[in-house]
């Protein structure tokens, strides 16, 4: 049977001190709540996986231990397995009495580790407070990221509003920029151009690729405040965003009806051998555009470096580009690219072509 909550909550321990004790054996499990409630957390107590599940669906229940075996037919693995997937935030130690315990190595995410029975009230509260401060890390997470997600929509509803009124879409998305990232969209368009043109775009579509590489960058300004200026360590959900600019961008630009230009930028992740994203379009089925561009935006984001990277030259950048020729990038492109390249060098040192 299900126990009702016991223990007042701490104020040092604040509103998500709730621990989970799931524990077929009524003595183990009244003993981990006992000690439990008297370091100041709330405890429930379930004997059974449908009791556990019916406490953890209405209660915000931060930290579960949860024996490993809890009889016939029960698994406390599947259930902690359950828990994590619908409960991102929820930490779970499990109680056990295997003589070995596995490897750490093994553990899914939200999982603290294993206590072997019989358990000492130190260890206990040594997990559960482990735990603990997982659950307020994840939480604080899980609420940043709710948080990035209402501010990129209100962004991009805003951007999208902007351009569909702009008389020079470009202009307006390059005055929106931050200084490097002006510098860097420039650049690449110019570049890009002249690849273009080395590789016989027409008329029409060069204009397309000076176009989407002065804005290819615009679901940038969707990131959460202060993203791009961090020049700090970047964080595994700030990646996660920071990766999704191309989507993003396109996205603000199909809804302001620039579709031409979103279809190139959407098409920025997609690879010569059809490894890429979002699509996994191979060779001629990426749009031209969105080939010449990528050449150009990764040759500029190595030579001038980024916020992921610190800046390698252009010679580097060149060598880079050709390594990834024939199954990242277009190989005609990338010729055309070296054929720039060398012209600006000749021209740069007053060789005659």
């Amino acid at each position: 049977m299900i126990s009702q909550p016991s223990g007042e909550i701490s104020e040092s321990r604040g509103h998500d001190a709730v621990v989970l004790v799931v524990e077929d054996d009524q003595r183990t499990r009244s003993l981990f709540s006992r000690w439990l409630t008297s370091d100041g957390y709330t405890t429930y107590e379930a004997a059974t996986a449908a009791e556990a599940s019916a406490v953890a669906a209405t209660t915000s229940v931060a930290v579960a231990v949860c024996d490993v075996g809890l009889g016939p037919g029960e698994d406390g693995l599947h259930l902690a397995g359950s828990y994590l997937r619908s409960r991102p935030d929820m930490a779970v130690v499990f109680a056990t009495g295997l003589a070995q315990l596995p490897p750490a190595s093994t553990l899914q995410k939200g999982v603290v580790g294993y206590i072997r029975k019989p358990v000492q009230k130190d260890e206990l509260l040594a997990a559960v407070g482990e735990g603990l401060n997982l659950c307020r890390d994840n939480r604080t997470r899980l609420n940043l990221s709710s948080q990035h997600a209402a501010f990129a929509t209100r962004v991009q509803n805003q951007l999208a509003k902007q351009l569909r009124h702009a008389t020079n879409p470009e202009s307006l998305v390059t005055q929106l920029f931050s200084a490097p990232m002006r510098v860097h969209a420039e650049s690449v368009a110019r570049l890009a151009v002249a690849i273009a043109q080395r590789v016989g775009l027409s008329r029409l579509e060069s204009a397309q690729t000076e176009s989407a590489a002065l804005m290819h960058e615009i679901g940038k300004l969707a990131m959460p405040t202060g993203m791009l200026a961090d020049t700090g360590p970047v964080s595994r959900s700030d990646l996660q965003w920071l990766r999704r600019y191309t989507s993003v961008g396109a996205g603000i630009l199909q809804r302001a009806g620039l579709v031409d230009r979103a279809r190139v930028i959407i098409a920025l992740g997609e690879r010569w051998d059809g490894m890429g994203y979002p699509s996994g379009l191979t060779g001629d089925a990426i749009p031209v555009e969105s080939r010449v561009l990528a050449v150009a935006d990764t040759y500029d984001t190595i030579a001038r470096g980024s916020m992921f990277r610190q800046p390698r030259g252009p010679a580097d950048a060149i060598l880079e580009v050709m390594r990834s020729s024939d199954f990242q990038f277009d190989p005609e492109v990338v010729d055309g690219l070296v054929a720039v390249v060398n012209d600006s060098f000749k021209l740069e040192n007053g060789i005659a072509p």
